[in-house]
């Protein structure tokens, strides 16, 4: 039986960045088996991209503009809906996402526990 990801207050280091303890530590050439799992637990995922802030948010100065990793001022919004939770916060090569997941309403895994 799958145990399911539950919404939990994610810990965020020093620069802002921090992953929910209970996602599987993926790495970067595991896109396959990431999609798969995020499919087990029945979730969809959205991003928020820090790059889609204005240019006058601290993080986004910071980050783009000065050249520091820290993040820790950027607080982005769920998407649109109910249920969204984090998943991680974390830097790729086009700079810091967000990622919010929630459960597929009346997927298979939502009976599971």
């Amino acid at each position: 039986m799958t145990k399911l990801i539950q919404p939990v207050v994610i810990l965020r280091d020093k620069d802002g960045y921090g992953y929910h303890p209970d996602e599987p530590d993926f790495e970067e050439d595991q896109e396959k088996e990431f999609r798969e799992w995020i499919a087990s637990q029945g979730l969809e995922i959205k991003l928020s991209r820090l790059e889609d802030e204005h240019e006058s948010h601290p993080a986004y100065n910071r980050y783009f503009e000065i050249g520091d990793a820290d993040i820790h001022e950027w607080e982005a919004s769920p998407p649109a809906g109910e249920g969204w939770f984090t998943l991680s916060i974390h830097d790729t090569d086009d700079g810091p996402v967000w990622v919010w997941v929630r459960r597929i309403a009346d997927h298979p895994a939502e009976e599971q526990s």
